[in-house]
């Protein structure tokens, strides 16, 4: 891809997708009028309460009584459009939630007024193409996401808005050749390893605008692809598994309008999807869909075949699933140079948008000093809050003492973590190998950001911190690991500094598993983790392991403590 291209690339689909993600979250369903409870207000926040929870329309103020956030409310969950202010009064954050995730259409703003990111999530999860741009207004880098991952052509631009390097992306790791370009007409390539069976495909239209691109695994379409207009705008989004389309696919018009979007499974249509008629989004089911039979013919160059998102869904993933040409060639150029080592380190990188943590609501608020508590102690003596719905000496909501899920929690008893790497929070390697034979370790794992900062992850956070000495006494050392893209962690220690009474890095190593490698490797994954307690004796062999039934199952310290005194000093 030229430079000429790419730039034009970023920057229509730039600047179209802020006004496209302010028009579809503010067209969203902007509240529920009439609803019964009573009336909740106090110094920041003001809204409906029925039976406790949360209803309609809400209002967050900072201290000096500035917009914070607004949105609505359905039983305590976030849903529809939510829009968060900096102190300043310009727009931070702009979404929507859905099925209780963040779903949609987003925009982030830098606190100087101009443009952050413009993208998409899909089941609380990043997906298809996100553009960044500097506060200077600048483009800084645009890319895919594939459930969150960084996958398929990264570009990065200079402050000039010139490409500055490209190249391809799994897992978040770059792959295959990558270009670097310098002042003037400077190239140069870089190959980085790819993985086994693996090649790249990439074809253009004429005109040299990209028209298909993905990855094939010894010969077979896996994982996510694109597609494009003559244009250069986006066109399809989606995922192969062995070759056949599967998963959340999304279909865009050559004006960046949304066309369709929904799940494929083992090639055909399934569940409810949307489809956009007119600008107007409505839900049809699935089954009622076809995708033509692959086909190596001529391209559809209509902005929507025959003015039918139906036809659009049938034709443009039909030439997704179409054979593919050559793959690309990756072989050093000879003509090419190396690039500098300072221009390679530029580019690794993926801009880390602090996502927004969501108010605690009334319910949690009121429950929260009862709730660290129930994690200290097991809430042994106290009582929770009137109407909380939390129960005395519980660690599940039905009321009996749980011993964590029968099945998960015996299987890794006299097994070792299969993975045990971990960035701190501050940026430091974490390595718990670094503890054989010196110390016992107590590995937490939280939940993760899925749709909202989990209240249950800050106050057994909270009550670990408290009880650290107590931990040190034993000789052991206490981590909590946060599955995820260190934006996510972000928005947690936000929660937990508000509510905490910890300044800056808390006791407790804070740490964040980023390609979730532990949790995928253990099967504890669940949106992102199921919350998991594990206690290592000093040779690194699991003697304690709880796996919660659901996200408030989380044994209480005294518990935990009580494991590392059985497990004997060497």
């Amino acid at each position: 891809m030229t430079n000429s291209t790419a730039r034009s690339r970023a920057l229509t689909i730039g600047a179209f997708g802020c006004a496209f993600a302010l028009v579809a979250c503010n067209a969203l369903e902007q509240g529920v009028r009439g609803v019964v409870g009573r009336w909740f207000a106090d110094s920041n926040r003001e809204g409906r309460l029925v039976d406790g929870k949360q209803v309609g329309e809400w209002n967050y103020r900072y201290d000096d009584g500035s917009p914070k956030a607004s949105g609505r409310y359905e039983d305590d969950r976030q849903v529809g459009a939510w829009t968060y202010w900096y102190r300043n009064g310009n727009v931070e954050w702009q979404g929507s939630f859905e099925g209780a995730r963040l779903d949609g259409p987003t925009f982030f703003g830098h606190e100087n007024g101009t443009r952050r990111a413009i993208g998409v999530y899909g089941e609380g999860l990043e997906e298809g193409l996100w553009t960044y741009w500097r506060e200077n207004g600048s483009v800084e880098c645009e890319g895919d996401f594939a459930q969150g991952r960084p996958t398929l052509r990264w570009t990065y631009f200079d402050g000039g808005g010139k490409v500055s390097a490209e190249g391809y992306r799994l897992d978040g790791d770059r792959i295959g050749p990558w270009r670097y370009y310098g002042p003037g007409d400077e190239v140069a390539e870089r190959r980085f390893p790819l993985p086994d069976g693996l090649e790249i495909v990439h074809e253009s239209w004429d005109g040299d605008v990209s028209r298909r691109e993905g990855y094939l695994v010894d010969g077979v379409k896996q994982g996510r692809w694109a597609t494009w207009h003559t244009n250069g705008r986006r066109r399809a989004t989606g995922d192969f598994v062995d070759g056949v389309a599967e998963g959340r696919w999304a279909l865009w018009a050559d004006d960046g309008e949304p066309v369709a979007r929904g799940h494929v499974r083992s090639g055909r249509p399934v569940g409810a999807w949307d489809l956009w008629r007119n600008g107007v989004r409505e839900s049809v089911e699935g089954a009622s869909l076809t995708i033509a039979s692959p086909s190596s013919g001529a391209w559809s160059t209509a902005a929507v075949p025959a003015g039918s998102p139906e036809r659009a869904v049938a034709t443009w993933i039909s030439e997704a699933c179409s054979p593919t040409p050559d793959t690309m060639d990756v072989s050093p150029d000879p003509n090419v140079g190396a690039p500098r080592t300072e221009a390679v380190a530029a580019a690794d990188y993926i801009p880390a948008v602090r996502m927004r943590a969501q108010p605690f609501t009334v319910r949690e608020t009121d429950s929260f000093d009862w709730l660290v508590e129930r994690y200290t102690d097991g809430g042994a003596n106290s009582q929770p809050p009137a109407g909380s719905g939390y129960a005395r000496r519980s660690r599940g909501p039905t009321g009996e003492k749980s011993n964590g899920d029968p099945v998960l929690s015996p299987k890794f008893l006299g097994t070792e973590l299969p993975w045990t790497r971990f960035n701190r929070a501050e940026g430091v390697v974490v390595d718990f190998d670094d503890y054989r034979g010196k110390k016992k370790v107590v590995v937490v794992v939280l939940r993760g950001f899925a749709r909202d900062v989990c209240v249950y992850c800050v106050t057994q956070t909270k009550a670990l911190c408290e009880n650290f000495d107590r931990f040190v006494a034993e000789g052991c050392e206490v981590f909590v690991i946060y599955p995820g893209e260190k934006n996510r962690l972000d928005a947690f220690m936000e929660s937990f500094e508000e509510w905490s009474d910890y300044v800056g890095v808390p006791p407790v190593g804070v740490l964040y598993d980023r390609n979730m490698e532990l949790v995928q490797r253990m099967g504890i994954t669940s949106e992102f983790a199921i919350p998991s307690t594990f206690v290592l004796d000093q040779q690194g062999v699991i003697r304690y392991s709880y796996v919660g039934e659901n996200i408030e199952d989380r044994p209480p310290v005294d518990e935990v403590l009580e494991a590392v005194r059985g497990i004997p000093t060497r």
